[in-house]
């Protein structure tokens, strides 16, 4: 069972890498990224970009740009096309956002002729590595589904079952996130982490214990589960947090970034391939876990 980034990047040498395309790879973070992913046997890159920017970025890095396949592409729109193209066709296995918005990536991604579409539900999970906790929180979804419906949720929590799985999860805990644990008529996603909660059968399928709805501290402490009484099976142990809508998943993630001294590392499931994203402003050390985390749960199978 993989529980930091340490581990995480030892299994996705371990797996013999793979090759990477990244989407609009002028940016600083994602160049340091790459030539670390490159010298630790992580993955080998093909940068598309502005081929220029990309040159200066490499050589400020240390990197050598002749070591990489470069394709010039200055529009960030056109980058992200052919980024996914060359995923579509094979010549790469992940995708990785550079320096271009999350919506400009998805809308090549979901591109009818030549995207990733799988038919499956896209949703986006971010791992949490915290001094204050002994094991990844799966933060879910933060990114792509803004304003899930209950049959959403019940996707977005099959997909990061199927990523805790990757990682050699045997048995999963997930926290059906909300204000508190007594469910509120008035309260919609109350009622719908109750109904989730309760489809018991579903979650053994993926040996997952479900339980909700609960406040952040029965989530992840056993002494506040203890304090108030509450006893549902993993309780205080999450291994998952399923936010109620991306309002909450963004704000619980970059508290845990800015004031939790968390690493953390992003990816998109439900297409064809790994979609790797995190914050433009997170650092290259985010992308390395990310580009990692792609590795792991694409040899898996279970991707």
């Amino acid at each position: 069972m993989i529980q930091n980034f340490a581990a995480l990047r030892k299994a996705a040498i371990a797996a013999g890498g793979l090759t990477i395309a990244v989407a609009a790879a002028e940016d600083e973070a994602v160049i340091e990224a790459v030539i670390q992913a490159q010298e630790q046997g992580l993955a080998e890159a093909i940068l598309v970009g502005d081929e220029k920017k990309i040159y200066s970025l490499l050589e400020q890095a240390g990197g050598c740009p002749q070591d990489f396949r470069i394709l010039d592409e200055k529009n960030p729109e056109a980058a992200a096309a052919q980024a996914v193209r060359l995923v579509h066709d094979g010549e790469a296995a992940a995708l990785l956002k550079g320096f271009l918005g999350t919506a400009q990536l998805m809308h090549a991604v979901l591109n009818k002729e030549y995207g990733l579409r799988s038919g499956k539900l896209i949703s986006h999970c971010m791992l949490y590595e915290l001094p204050a906790y002994p094991k990844f929180i799966n933060n879910t979804d933060g990114g792509m589904l803004t304003f899930p419906s209950r049959e959403q949720k019940i996707g977005i929590l099959e997909n990061a079952a199927r990523l805790m799985q990757a990682l050699g999860y045997e048995e999963i805990n997930a926290a059906l996130l909300c204000g508190a644990e007594k469910v509120d008529p008035r309260q919609p996603d109350m009622v719908d982490a109750e109904a989730i909660a309760v489809m018991k059968e579903h979650w053994q399928t993926f040996g997952m214990n479900v339980y909700g709805p609960v406040g952040l501290d029965l989530a992840l402490s056993r002494e506040a589960c203890a304090h108030k009484h509450y006893e549902a099976k993993g309780a205080g142990e999450a291994d998952i947090v399923l936010v109620p809508d991306y309002q909450v998943g963004n704000a619980f993630g970059k508290t845990m970034s800015l004031f939790g001294q968390a690493m953390n590392g992003g990816i998109i499931l439900g297409a064809k391939a790994p979609v790797l994203l995190v914050s433009r402003a997170d650092p290259s050390e985010a992308k390395l876990n990310s580009i990692a985390l792609a590795a792991v749960a694409a040899r898996s199978g279970n991707f």
